[in-house]
This record gives C-alpha cells, sequence and structure tokens, in this order.
C-alpha cells in the first residue's frame, strides 16, 4: 500500500545485522517452536508452525536476506556511507540509558543510529503536519521514544506500524490496493490500536487475549476475513473501550462470533445506508448544479433582452435630442426641452440599473466574464 502511494523504504546494515542474529536464534529454538507459539502468536516460530515450515527454510531467509530485501524493493544504508552519523551515536549520551531498557547494546545502538538517520534526513524540513514528514524511522514498537510522548506524531522521529497503517489507511478508506480486508484481518489486532491515544484503549495484554480468542475462532472457520477487519477498524477507531475489551473476554466463543457478527452486520447496514445517502447527496449537488446553470441562463438571457433594449433607447433618445432638441435655446420652452432631455439622458438611461444594461449588451462578446460576474452579484 506505502509503495503504491510513493513511499521508499530504507533499511541500515545494522539493523540488517540485527535481524540476521533474531533468525539466528529461532534457529536454534526451532525444537520449541510449538511453546512459542502458544506464547505470541506475533513470534516468528508461532508463524512457522501456522504455516508448516521447517527449520532449514528459516536458515534459507537468513542467508539470502539481502537478496529478499532487494527483492522487495528495499535498499540497504551502509555504514560507511554515514560514518559520522555511526561515530556520533557511539558517543551519545543515551547510548548507556537505552542500552540498560533494551538490555542489549546492539539493539540500542541501531536503534539510536536510526534516529540519528532520520534527524539528519529531516534536518531541512520544517515539520507543521503529518504530510511533511519526508522519512520515519518505522518500527513494531508497542511503547512511544519517552522524549517524545509530548510531541504530537507528525513530530517524532519513529512511527510504529501500527500507527502508519491507520494514518495511511483509515485516513484514506477509498484507497483500494489488493484485497485490503484480507490484509487488514491478517494484521494482528494490536497493530491496529492508535498508542498515542492508549488511555481509551484497552491495553495490549487484553487485546492479545482478544486476538487469541479470535484466532481460535478463525481456526475453526467459523469468523469471516472481512469480520475480522471490521473489529480491527472498530477497535483502532475507539468504537471498543477499555470496559467493552474486558466484557468481551468474559463471553462464551458462541456468544463472542455473535456479537462480532452482529456488530459486522449493523456496520454493514450503516455503511450501505451511507452509500445510499452519498448517491443521493452526489445526484442532489447534481441536481442544484443544473437548476443554478438554468437560472443564471435565464438570468442572462434576461440581461441580453434589457441589453439590447438599452441600447435601442438610448440611440433612439439621442437620435431625437440631435434632431429635436435646439442646441441654443432662446424661450423658456427651448430652455424646458432641455431640462427635460436631461432628466431622461442622465435619470432615466444612464443611471438606472445602468451597469446591468451594459452587461447585457457585454456578455454577446464576453459570455463567460458575465457569468461569472452574475454567480458573484446576483445569487440564485
Amino acid at each position: 500500500m506505502t509503495i503504491a502511494m510513493g513511499f521508499r523504504y530504507s533499511i541500515l546494515e545494522t539493523t540488517v545485522e540485527q535481524i540476521r542474529i533474531l533468525l539466528s536464534s529461532k534457529v536454534r529454538q526451532f525444537k520449541s517452536k510449538d511453546l512459542f507459539a502458544t506464547l505470541d502468536v506475533a513470534d516468528i516460530l508461532s508463524a512457522c508452525g501456522r504455516r508448516g515450515l521447517d527449520r532449514s527454510f528459516l536458515e534459507a531467509c537468513k542467508d539470502n536476506l539481502k537478496n529478499d530485501l532487494s527483492e522487495k524493493g528495499i535498499s540497504i544504508v551502509y555504514n560507511q556511507n554515514i560514518r559520522a552519523l555511526y561515530e556520533k551515536t557511539g558517543k551519545s549520551k543515551d547510548l548507556q540509558t537505552l542500552t540498560n531498557i533494551r538490555g542489549n547494546r546492539e539493539s540500542a545502538f541501531n536503534d539510536l543510529l536510526a534516529q540519528e538517520y532520520v534527524a539528519y534526513k529531516r534536518k531541512d524540513k520544517i515539520i507543521a503536519e503529518f504530510n511533511d514528514v519526508n522519512c520515519w524511522f518505522l518500527n513494531n514498537s508497542y511503547s512511544v521514544n519517552r522524549k517524545e510522548k509530548s510531541l504530537p506524531v507528525w513530530q517524532r522521529i519513529s512511527i510504529t506500524a501500527s500507527d502508519l497503517l491507520v494514518l495511511l489507511w483509515l485516513a484514506n478508506p477509498s484507497l483500494s490496493i489488493g484485497n485490503s480486508k484480507s490484509m487488514l484481518a491478517m494484521t494482528s489486532l494490536s497493530a491496529n490500536v492508535i498508542k498515542y491515544r492508549s488511555e481509551h484503549y484497552p491495553s495490549h495484554k487484553v487485546i492479545c487475549k482478544i486476538q487469541d480468542r479470535i484466532a481460535r475462532l478463525q481456526i475453526e472457520n467459523n469468523i469471516s476475513e472481512a469480520s475480522i477487519a471490521k473489529l480491527c477498524i472498530r477497535m483502532s477507531e475507539g468504537e471498543i473501550d477499555r470496559n467493552e475489551a474486558d466484557r468481551l473476554l468474559t463471553l462464551s466463543s458462541p456468544a463472542l462470533l455473535e456479537y462480532i457478527n452482529r456488530a459486522t452486520k449493523n456496520e454493514d447496514i450503516y455503511l450501505e445506508t451511507s452509500e445510499k445517502n452519498e448517491i443521493l447527496s452526489s445526484e442532489n449537488n447534481s441536481l442544484k448544479a443544473q437548476l443554478e446553470d438554468k437560472c443564471i441562463e435565464n438570468k442572462l438571457m434576461k440581461m441580453r433582452v434589457w441589453g439590447v433594449a438599452y441600447a435601442i433607447i438610448v440611440t433612439v433618445v439621442y437620435w431625437l435630442g440631435i434632431k429635436y432638441v435646439n442646441p441654443s435655446p432662446i424661450t423658456w420652452y427651448e430652455y424646458l426641452g432641455h431640462i427635460i432631455y436631461w432628466l431622461v439622458t442622465t435619470v432615466c438611461v444612464n443611471w438606472y440599473n445602468h451597469m446591468y444594461f451594459v452587461n447585457g449588451i457585454i456578455s454577446f462578446f464576453k459570455r463567460d466574464l458575465i457569468i461569472k460576474k452574475i454567480s458573484e452579484n446576483y445569487p440564485v
């Protein structure tokens, strides 16, 4: 979805090494994959168990990592190309603090280097809103950097995959790329909760428990991917708060399934009604536009008629004036004729709605200009 929207992906060389170390560890733990599948459905070994993948496949993934990244269009940022940032990170005061939190110096170093890289890419960029961001440190963390908690999400260096999914997909629901419902269904429920509003949402622990319940329903083929996707969206939009999530855990499997199906049905009805309302609104706007166009055409026609009449009256009045009004009055009635002629030409012809008539004449030569004036000065 993001590639189709014009995003490019890069990965640090240190991150590639961290992935290799992780895969090597999983290869050694492969015999315990069933246990890991029970403890964490998002674990690599849990995925191997679900897909029926063997240990040799996991080793092949580790060995072919760079080729796989290349095939996906992900470029590697090598250490020698960011030597200054690499050295700056090694001297950072935050390195030891983050090492104590993460329990691994290499992992802490990699995260700090990623933040330095993003900061470097943004150094000449003013970030006022989400669309201004030209580079993110994308990760799968469930916590926000302690230094960025008070910042709006678009001013943070890092963003979680779940937040990015919510901001890009839910903010553009009309975007059609592949089977978006299936994509959301395959994504864990916890990856669809907006973390920076977490005080209104169920805890990560509760979401994982609900996820396990739904995973069992899915294994039994009792729930559709569309229903799971819609539940993801409801949780992401905050429609299911902490109390409601806790209540869902107390429901039996049939009751939970009935709840999800009922919510899906209600949402389908709502979406269908919304779609009909949008169609009616579109038709109404179309009819309104046609009516406005017709009214403008009528006003233009009326303006033209009066403009032609005005031109004829002006011509007749001035012709009569030239022919019958004495240019050098002598008697009182000749002066009276001058006064009457002045009143007719000045007050009746030139003063009364003068530009309305003039625009009627101009419309024969500059129709679009007069239509624009009608729209502005003579509202329909």
